[in-house]
Order: structure tokens, then C-alpha cells, then sequence
């Protein structure tokens, strides 16, 4: 056995950890978060230093649905019985706004300062005394004015359950929010978001096919603003169509002996089959008397079988040997040729009606990005 096929079948248990559907998701989100706003180019810092590297936080801030992720994880790490959420001015304050939105928990807007007129106060939204809260902040550096806010929020009444942030820089933030009593749950540290993005299997030649995989699966199912592989890879979105072209290339290069096939398999789905594949909110855009579709999918050779490879959305982690379930239902298969683009489309014109699969593939994105 080959040493790229050995790798290819090696079950190890750093791999399958890995490309586990949490893990694998939570690593897509740090390369979106670290994609939308780290820019390159010539920047002076506050220190008066010249850099050449910039992290722009307010990019993905901006970005809705780079935010409702990020909102939705930030929730996901909430301790139990809180009252309220209070985001920090200012990057704090889109965030909570957001995680409000997501958890149906009130939020608080703190100032850095009560302002000094009108009503006075600290905290905007509602009373603060006798609240149990969750602090929100986008990036935590020293910590330094997350533990004044703090302090003051408490000198209101206000008990301090946690705070939360999407970034913790590892600059002492954490350890001087401890020696204050104050618990710091970060998404990510600085360091766990340069290893995602070190590490990302769309563009490590190391990574197993198992990693490969499973990474794109972890992408959003979504279409990118173009149908290429290039906007797949720069938006971390895609669909059937350029998740399994991108494979297919990858394959290719990194892994030719396992002889990648593209095929397009023309389905009829009705209502019930699409509420048994992706649910009754996807299904209830489906006609009454169904819809056509073409899926495209994959065939690669392992251990001299022929299996298939789908990695359309994100499921259960793959073994890494046994051909994986399809997104479709039974239908007809097309191996595509040396233009398998052009071979959809014409497939597409053939048998598809666009006025009600648009608004089925519309679904099938809205279902992704709800993380179903």
C-alpha cells in the first residue's frame, strides 16, 4: 500500500477528533471570522508601529451572517439562569444585540462612562440591580476596561455570571479577569485561530482525505457569489456543485489513485422524500406534485472498492471507507465529462424547472444556515 493511501485509511484518533461535526464547524467558523478581517497592506497601529498585517474585528461584526453564526456559538456557551445579556460599548454591543436575537434573553447596552445627561446612566436597555448577567465583548486584549465595566455594573447591584467573547488575544486578559472573580469563556483564543487557519484541509497538502472532506462539509451550503471553485474557497460557502468539483480537483492532485469520478444524478423529490432528507421547512417548498433536481455527488477508489463520496452538507463524521449517504433521493446517473459544469447545466435545462427549484435550493441555504 501506497504511503498517500495509507494516509488516506489511517483511523487515528487525532483524525477522527478532528472531522468531528462540532470540532469541524467550530474550525470553519475561526477561518471565516479570521478571512473577513485580517487584512494585508501597510498600517500604523496605536503604538505608532508600521504593520503589514491588520485584524479588522468590526469586519465580521458587519457581516450578518458571518454575525448570526457567531452569535448562535457565543450562546451555545452561555451558563445556566441568566437574566440578561450586556454588551460592551462599542464592539461588545452588535455582538449581544445579535445573541439576543439568538437566545431570546434582553440585553443591556454599557457605556464606558454614565453619560451625564438625560437619564444618567451606565447601562442602557433596563434596570441592572439584582440582575444576573452575561457580559459580551468582542475581543478581549489586557481586559482592562471589561473589568472596569464590570466593576462598576457590580457597584449597581448586578451579579456577574460570566463573560463571554468571540476572540481572547492572550494578551494576561483572561488571568485578570480571574483575580477579579470573573470567568472568561472565549470562542476562540488568538492561537486557536491561527492553527484553524494553519491547519485548514482545503489548503493543507497534508490532511488526510478523511480531513479533506469533512472540511468541505463543514462550509455553508450556500451559493457563492460565482460558481467556481476559487469563490467557494475565498466565501466558505458552496453547494453540491462546487463542494464536489473542488473534491474532485483536490482528489486529483493530492490523492490520484483513488480516481475520482464526478456524477450527476437526475431525482424526482416529493414532499415527503424532502422532509426525510432536510425537513419540513425545506419540504414545504417542494410542489405538491414534486420538483426535479440534479445532485452531483462523487465515486473514488479505496482498498479496490468503488464508493460514493457526498459532501453536500455537514452529518455524522465519515469513516473514512464506507460510501456515504447521498443528499437525493434514487434516480437516474450521468458520469460527468472533461466539462462537468456545462454537463449540469445542460442536464439543469433539460429536466429542471428554475421557477420551483430556486426556491428549493433558497431552503436547502436557509436550513444551513440555521445549522440544520
Amino acid at each position: 500500500m501506497g504511503r498517500k493511501l495509507s494516509r488516506v485509511l489511517d483511523a487515528s484518533t487525532r483524525a477522527i477528533d478532528a472531522t468531528a461535526p462540532g470540532p469541524a464547524i467550530a474550525a470553519e467558523l475561526a477561518r471565516r471570522i479570521y478571512g473577513r478581517s485580517h487584512l494585508t497592506g501597510e498600517f500604523t497601529l496605536r503604538s505608532g508601529a508600521v504593520s503589514h498585517e491588520y485584524f479588522d474585528k468590526y469586519r465580521f461584526e458587519s457581516d450578518p451572517g458571518l454575525l448570526r453564526d457567531v452569535a448562535e456559538a457565543v450562546v451555545s456557551r452561555l451558563p445556566d439562569r441568566i437574566d440578561a445579556l450586556a454588551g460592551l460599548e462599542f464592539g461588545g454591543v452588535p455582538i449581544a444585540t445579535a445573541c439576543s436575537l439568538a437566545s431570546g434573553l434582553p440585553t443591556l447596552f454599557v457605556r464606558k462612562q454614565a453619560k451625564a445627561y438625560g437619564t444618567c446612566q451606565l447601562a442602557e436597555g433596563g434596570q441592572v440591580r439584582g440582575r444576573r448577567l452575561a457580559v459580551i465583548e468582542d475581543v478581549v486584549t489586557s481586559g482592562g476596561q471589561v473589568i472596569e465595566s464590570c466593576r462598576e455594573l457590580r457597584a449597581q447591584g448586578a451579579d456577574i455570571a460570566v463573560v463571554l467573547c468571540v476572540i481572547d488575544r492572550e494578551a494576561g486578559g483572561a488571568d485578570s479577569l480571574a483575580r477579579e472573580g470573573l470567568e472568561l469563556r472565549s470562542l476562540f483564543t488568538a492561537s486557536e485561530l491561527d492553527r484553524a487557519v494553519r491547519d485548514d484541509p482545503l489548503v493543507a497538502s497534508d490532511c488526510s482525505l478523511v480531513e479533506l472532506v469533512e472540511g468541505v462539509r463543514a462550509l455553508a451550503y450556500e451559493r457563492p457569489s460565482e460558481p467556481t471553485v476559487e469563490a467557494m474557497l475565498h466565501e466558505r460557502r458552496g453547494t453540491c456543485s462546487t463542494k464536489h468539483l473542488f473534491i474532485a480537483q483536490a482528489l486529483s492532485e493530492r490523492f490520484p489513485e483513488t480516481d475520482p469520478q464526478i456524477v450527476h444524478r437526475i431525482y424526482r423529490l416529493d414532499r415527503a422524500l424532502a422532509a426525510r432528507l432536510f425537513g419540513g421547512s425545506v419540504a414545504r417548498f417542494v410542489p405538491a406534485d414534486a420538483l426535479i433536481d440534479v445532485h452531483r455527488y462523487l465515486t473514488i477508489t479505496l482498498d479496490g472498492q468503488r464508493i460514493t463520496v457526498d459532501a453536500t452538507f455537514a452529518a455524522e463524521p465519515w469513516d473514512g471507507q464506507s460510501s456515504m449517504p447521498l443528499a437525493c433521493g434514487q434516480g437516474h446517473d450521468f458520469p460527468a465529462g472533461e466539462a462537468p459544469d456545462d454537463d449540469k447545466r445542460a442536464l439543469e435545462d433539460e429536466h429542471c424547472d428554475p421557477a420551483v427549484r430556486e426556491p428549493f435550493i433558497a431552503a436547502l441555504a436557509a436550513r444551513s444556515r440555521r445549522g440544520a
